[in-house]
């Protein structure tokens, strides 16, 4: 009457337009279907694969039918996984319930405890709807139990919870009648064995084993009233029930519908609180209730998940745990303590499977069975072939009674099985979904039906990455069904990430919608930003890890934007320089070139070093040290060569970039490959289409003593420069001389150049010097200025500012132009006039004119202002 062939074969056609980012369900015959593994649960091979899964199963022993108490649904009517519920703290919710104290009058007196005539047990739930399908009470021996005497009436509870029943104070307990809690008597638990009671309804068939007390351990005094309620919808109290041959009562159907037993019978279980409350007080056993709040599961669901006793088909996983804790062992997990620690105890503490659930939308369980009880399950298509003509196969496509064959229930639910003379029809039952994520690595080639060789190529699968919750999930699965199918594993290394947390401190949720817009994200600061500091972040280490703009900012100011300006650099000098590159090699001319090699070949062995071992924080973190190492320290210590078309300089800051942006394609593809398209593919003959075709770089030779050298260098010039910014001397302005304790000549020369001084002296006599150390050494600098120097320094002032008022006029480098002084004072014309030439030279001026200007650039030199314009 729904139409539900027609709206099944709409659904499919929606598969393709789905995306594996967001889930997207559709409400089919009051079931939720989940079109996320839609590609698979609607592809007839993949479905054999999981049905030839399950013969292999079933042919080894592994599956039984039992009556086990599980978490259930009751807005989709099946059993849930504990371990589909654990995977996401979200499934958990706080909810606020009516909690009751229920009165239960024994019958007779507890033996040697005469002072129990009348008494009333009382009992403490969260859960009203299950007192209608009350069945029996438990007790601790251990415990302490009195009779209290309160406003007339008798009732039991262990001594210890007396206080919070009663909601009294410890002086308004005692043993004398005028007390408000009266103490009438004192009893070991023990005595409490046997003795009966009745019940609040008595609508269902009773025995004599029911309504009457049992011992138990696991009851505490830690809440209630030291007597535990007992009914069907809970392991405990099933397992105490089957101990002493008691019978299940029923108060709620599948739907969580309200069975008899009172006035709000018909009602939904969850809409019945107060009328099931309200009916136990007209009864007059209500001792009080009040308002609970506590924290329950939910999926897929308005309604909490319960537990309840089904009967249903389970895979002994018991049988598959040795082989699944060895396999484990020869796994690479990273983070590593997942291995010996939530992984394994997953498998070590793992319930048997069951794998059937009363769903609709899922693969079919390929059971059929006769009126008999005799079986047939059928691990393929052929199987089902042998014992019916309903199937043909034309071509490569399988047909039911002439249309495509769909292994799901609206078209299995119609094939009839015959043999020796007897009809077997298919059991209800669907297959729980997570076999078929189990299945996945084989059952997407449609093996062992086709593509036999493919997947043998591909099995195990190299690396698998998911978040901690399908620890218990995905990754358990893969393993289990992979026992299963072959005693082998599925994967070889497992990458294990944390949660993204929100806004309000819970993991990223659709439902929460507590994140950010994903579009706007990547529109205003970008996909390249957004991959380096998630696979930076904590979340690839397993850990839980919060959202922010301003690490993801951080991204690109400290490493995109100083890759890009690195590679402009080098496009405007090639440029400028018209040099073009014929290759990626290195032209080593001095020491800043052999330590560049040197210190790129350590990146990329560090970057593939850190992605072998699936450490991908590590690896990310290895990008902007060398980033930073190029830009601000080899660029700096050769932009003379540089601005003199040095082709060593040129040709080595190529090759760097060459080589790390066909290592660093991985993590920034799209940056790396707007660099190959134009300094790569465009330039360098028979070079390939993109960037990600090419080889990873093979790192070369690495001069580890020039690297440590070259560090304690660099801490030299930290120091030298913090001397200049302490007694106010800017860099450029020279000085005579530095002393140093660095042997090598070449850096010696390096540390010269850096702290613009005229001479350098390897000594330790650091006399009339102004000194610092630190961890790598010392360094002095000679700080007393000559006419020279200051001239000197002058000159490296004035130039830096025509500099910037060239680049501010919109003059290209190296663009000849006419600049214009007009100044009032003699020692600035004076200043000038004298070095004219250099100033010329080295700012690309065709010439410089003084005359009066009206408008131009307010230039401060020599403590005056100067006015400068340019003209071409």
């Amino acid at each position: 009457e729904f139409g539900i062939k027609e709206y099944i074969e709409e659904c499919r056609k929606h598969v393709n337009k789905c995306t594996t980012d967001w889930k997207y369900y559709i409400d089919a015959i009051g079931r939720w279907v989940d079109l996320d593994n839609a590609y698979y649960t609607m592809n007839p091979e993949f479905n054999e694969s999981v049905l030839w899964v399950f013969k292999q199963a079933w042919d080894k022993g592994l599956i039984y039918k039992g009556n086990r108490v599980s978490l259930y649904s009751v807005d989709n009517q099946t059993p849930v996984s504990e371990f589909e519920v654990n995977m996401d703290p979200s499934n958990y919710r706080d909810v606020e319930d009516i909690a009751i104290y229920v009165e239960f009058p024994i019958n007779g007196t507890i033996p040697t405890v005469p002072e129990s005539e009348n008494a009333n047990l009382v009992i403490w739930t969260t859960t009203p709807w299950t007192i209608p399908a009350h069945l029996c009470m438990a007790y601790n021996p251990e415990l302490t139990y009195v009779i209290a005497q309160s406003n007339g009436k008798k009732y039991i509870v262990a001594e210890s919870r007396i206080l919070d029943v009663f909601q009294v104070e410890e002086s308004e307990v005692s043993t004398t009648e005028d007390a408000k809690v009266s103490i009438l008597a004192r009893f070991e638990g023990k005595l409490l064995e046997g003795v009966s009671y009745s019940p609040v309804y008595t609508h269902q068939p009773a025995t004599n084993q029911h309504f009457k007390l049992y011992q138990a351990d696991y009851v505490t005094d830690s809440d209630g009233t030291g007597l535990v309620h007992i009914a069907k919808y809970g392991k405990e109290d099933v397992d105490l029930c089957n101990k002493y041959g008691i019978s299940h009562f029923d108060s709620i159907t599948l739907e969580g519908v309200m069975l008899e037993g009172g006035s709000f019978e018909g009602k939904h279980m969850r809409e019945s609180l107060e009328e099931i409350t309200e009916d136990i007080d007209s009864k007059g056993k209500l001792f009080r209730s009040n308002k609970y709040v506590h924290r329950l599961p939910f999926y897929r669901g308005d309604s909490p998940l319960i537990y309840m006793p089904q009967e249903s088909y389970f895979i002994d996983v018991q049988k598959l745990k040795p082989r699944m804790i060895e396999l484990n062992q020869s796994i690479n997990w990273y983070p590593e303590h997942f291995k010996n620690g939530r992984f394994l105890d997953v498998i070590e503490n793992a319930p048997d499977w069951c794998i059937s659930r009363t769903r609709f939308w899922a693969t079919i369980m390929p059971l059929w069975q006769s009126d008999d009880g005799d079986v047939i399950v059928c691990g393929s298509i052929q199987d089902m072939m042998q014992y019916t003509d309903q199937i043909t196969k034309v071509g490569d496509q399988y047909q039911l009674n002439g249309e495509k064959l769909f292994l799901h229930r609206d078209f299995c639910d119609q094939i009839v099985l015959t043999k020796d003379g007897k009809n077997y029809h298919r059991t209800p039952e669907v297959l729980d979904n997570w076999l078929d994520a189990g299945s996945v690595p084989f059952a997407e080639f449609g093996y062992p039906f086709k593509n036999i060789q493919e997947f043998e190529q591909s099995y195990p699968a190299d690396y698998i990455i998911e978040y901690t919750g399908q620890i218990r999930a995905w990754f358990n699965m893969l393993l289990r069904v992979s026992v299963i199918a072959f005693d082998d594993l599925s994967f070889k290394n497992a990458v294990v990430t944390g949660n993204m947390q929100g806004n309000d401190g819970r993991k990223m949720s659709k439902s929460f919608g507590n994140y950010p817009d994903p579009k706007d994200v990547l529109e205003n600061i970008g996909a390249e930003a957004l991959r380096l500091q998630l696979m930076e972040s904590s979340v690839m280490l397993g850990d839980d890890t919060g959202w922010s703009d301003d690490l993801l900012n951080e991204q690109t100011k400290n490493v995109l934007i100083p890759f890009w300006n690195t590679f402009t650099y080098f496009t405007i000098y090639a440029e400028l320089n018209k040099y073009t590159p014929t290759n990626a090699e290195y032209i080593i001319e001095n020491v800043m070139d052999r330590w560049l090699q040197s210190r790129v070949n350590t990146a990329v062995t560090q970057f593939e070093t850190a992605l072998d071992n699936y450490n991908f924080p590590s690896a990310v973190k290895s990008i902007r040290p060398v980033i930073d190492d190029i830009s601000t320290w080899y660029i700096r210590r050769s932009r003379d060569r540089f601005a003199g078309g040095n082709i060593a300089a040129m040709q080595n800051l190529y090759a760097s970039l060459v080589i790390l942006m066909k290592a660093f394609a991985p993590q920034m593809p799209f940056i790396t490959e707007r660099m190959y398209q134009e300094i790569v593919r465009d330039v360098i003959p028979h070079a390939l289409e993109s960037v990600h075709l090419e080889d990873f770089p093979i790192s070369g030779e690495v001069d580890e003593d020039l690297l440590i050298q070259m560090a304690k260098l660099r801490e030299l010039c930290s120091l030298g420069l913090a001397i200049r910014s302490e007694n106010n001397l800017p860099v450029r302005q020279p000085l005579s001389r530095v002393i140093t304790d660095l042997d090598d000549t070449e850096l010696q020369q390096v540390l010269k150049e850096e702290l613009n001084c005229k001479e350098v002296q390897s000594s330790v006599d650091f006399n009339n010097t102004i000194v610092k150390e630190g961890v790598s050494g010392k360094v002095g600098l000679v700080t007393e200025l000559t006419q020279e120097l200051l001239e000197e320094g002058q000159l490296a002032d004035l130039t830096r500012k025509i500099q910037n008022a060239r680049k501010n006029a919109g003059l290209q480098m190296g663009q000849k132009a006419v600049c214009n002084f007009s100044t009032t004072s003699d020692e600035v014309l004076e200043f000038v006039t004298k070095f004219k030439d250099q100033i010329s030279t080295i700012t690309a001026l065709s010439d410089i004119k003084f005359q009066e200007l009206s408008e131009g650039e307010k230039v401060k030199f020599l403590g005056e202002n100067t006015l400068i314009n340019f003209e071409l």
